[in-house]
């Protein structure tokens, strides 16, 4: 009978841990600390990001209003290119462009900014 106590006590202990972790979670994201920024409407947003090998990623972001491609690994970091204004739609944060769409419009528009040999 002992021991079922000391079992029903370990579980409510778990389970007053756990609720505390996810409210110390729940937190953490409201305030805007798990994705490097203090609020959403600051400067620098990133738009969208994609592995393209291990540890390496591409990622498009928002830097005062300029969009850029940047290429990221574990330890530096590189500016690709400048995406014009009209090749990075608003709503790619919302999921209704994808990453390819993105790059291929800059990449269009890139093409057509470029004098020809």
């Amino acid at each position: 009978m002992e021991s079922m106590a000391a079992i029903g006590k370990l579980l409510a202990a778990f389970l007053v841990i756990g609720a505390l972790m996810a409210l110390l979670f729940k937190g953490i994201k409201k305030m805007g600390l798990g994705n490097g920024s203090m609020s959403k409407g600051g400067l620098i947003s990133v738009l969208d990001t994609r592995l393209i090998a291990p540890k390496k990623y591409i990622a498009v972001v928002r830097v005062a209003g300029e969009n850029l491609a940047i290429g990221i690994s574990d330890n530096s970091f590189s500016l690709l290119c400048k995406l014009g204004p009209d090749t990075v739609p608003q709503d790619i944060s919302s999921g209704n462009s994808t990453f390819n769409d993105t790059l291929c419009k800059a990449n269009l528009a890139h093409n057509e900014e470029a004098p020809h040999a």
